[in-house]
């Protein structure tokens, strides 16, 4: 691989998992997890080709699960992650009275980069531990019964937990996407 395409994968790779991980530093190391990863499968000097960024994005996914797996093993870890749920569930929630009037098909906008750049500023606006839940399971495809192995949670709580988030993002984006219009 040749400097220019090493700097255009970082690029892929960082467009893809910032959203999906909100700390800088848990950011970098998941990323330095990933070519290192690449490295050691390709060695130092591997060929590249037009398949790179698919791979490098397939073993970025596996480093992103990886990564909230070991964030979240440990007892204390689940414990807060469970006060936090229920935290966020007690709280009252009339997000689908706001989005009401407003138009809600904005996910077919999602080849537009203003799309991609609300959505990111409405992911940042749910607390980190809603956040992550919603990555796993929407933008990751993890199964409910995996995200709630991880988090220690139960099964309907993380659905519960997907489902604000998604309402409280759909709103966001959709108020955030008719005020640039």
């Amino acid at each position: 691989m040749t400097p220019d395409d090493i700097k255009l994968h970082i690029e892929r790779l960082y467009s893809y998992a910032s959203p999906r991980i909100v700390n800088e530093l848990e950011l970098d190391e998941v990323l330095t997890n990933t070519f290192s990863t690449a490295l050691q499968a390709t060695g130092p000097t591997g060929t590249s080709d037009k398949h790179d960024s698919i791979w490098l994005i397939g073993i970025l996914r596996k480093q992103i699960c990886a990564h909230y797996r070991k964030k979240y093993q440990s007892e204390k870890a689940i414990a807060e992650a469970r006060r936090s749920a229920q935290d966020i569930l007690k709280q009252a929630f009339d997000i689908p009275q706001k989005i009401s009037g407003l138009e809600t098909n904005v996910l077919s906008r999602s080849d537009n980069p203003a799309f991609w750049k609300a959505f990111n500023e409405c992911v940042g606006m749910l607390s980190e531990f809603h956040a992550e839940i919603f990555v796993l399971r929407d933008l990751e495809d993890i199964s409910v019964e995996e995200v709630s192995g991880i988090f220690g949670l139960s099964q309907s709580d993380v659905l519960e937990l997907i489902y604000r988030a998604r309402m409280i993002l759909l709103a966001c984006v959709a108020k955030s996407l008719k005020s640039k219009e």
